[in-house]
């Protein structure tokens, strides 16, 4: 079955948000295979598959085997994503469903990515990535150079670090929870600009954190800022969720 129609605008909401990142997910959607991409229609996947950089992948089922696309692309996973996914060049990736524990999504370049569901794997990105979560995020983000746009529309419980010494900027929105233990750790990673908006958090509403947003870490000159809009004890927010 093809991606439910609410899955297709959220995507082309987003789109316009992150200023064209998944225009050739919306030709697709939009003129079916009509665009220049070469599309593959797979129902099933019971062995790992390639493509090449002119490729477009449509995965109408759960993905457990290894996807490989050394130039780039665009994939479709109309399910969860359990496998590895190992890209360069530029790879535009959307999921409906979860990216599950035992899943990596590593690319050696940049990425734009739209998950429905949850992360609960590993997503690693060199160069700038644009990354939007509809679920929570328990898993681990490994973010590139110069820059990374995360947006979190759930909880976040995770991990972020950067790959490398020179962490370039973060700009985070996480609509629901979040602690302030994990922005604090956040800030000290050495961001050279790192800016967040947290929907709920254990501490009380207002801009944080109390002091200079200017520090010197391990890794050189760090500027931090967030800004939380709610106070919740509880852990939990579902407010946020899509």
């Amino acid at each position: 079955m093809p991606f439910p129609s609410d899955v297709q605008r959220r995507v082309a909401h987003i789109d316009v948000l992150s200023e064209n990142v998944f225009a050739e997910s919306i030709l697709y959607w939009n003129h079916g295979f009509e665009v220049e991409q070469r599309w593959m229609k797979v129902n099933a996947a019971s062995r790992p598959m390639r493509i090449g950089s002119g490729d477009a992948l449509d995965l109408d089922c759960d993905c457990d085997v290894v996807i490989s696309a050394p130039e780039g692309g665009v994939v479709h996973v109309n399910g969860n994503l359990g496998c590895d996914i190992v890209a360069g060049g530029r790879l535009e990736l959307v999921v409906r469903g979860n990216v599950l524990e035992n899943s990596t999504i590593r690319v050696n370049g940049f990425l734009h990515i739209y998950v429905r569901g949850s992360l609960y794997g590993q997503i690693e990105a060199t160069d700038s990535s644009k990354i939007w979560i509809d679920g929570d995020v328990s898993g681990h983000i490994k973010t590139g150079d110069p820059s990374t746009n995360l947006n979190i529309a759930g909880n976040y419980f995770g991990g972020i670090t950067s790959k490398d010494v020179d962490a370039g900027m973060l700009f985070l929105c996480i609509e629901g929870f979040a602690s302030d233990e994990s922005m604090c750790s956040l800030a000290t990673i050495g961001y050279s600009v790192f800016t967040a908006s947290v929907g709920s958090s254990n501490v009380e509403p207002g801009f944080y954190p109390n002091g200079s947003i200017a520090c010197q870490t391990q890794f050189g000159y760090s500027s931090s800022r967030w800004c939380v809009h709610r106070q919740n004890n509880r852990g939990t927010d579902q407010r946020g969720r899509r």
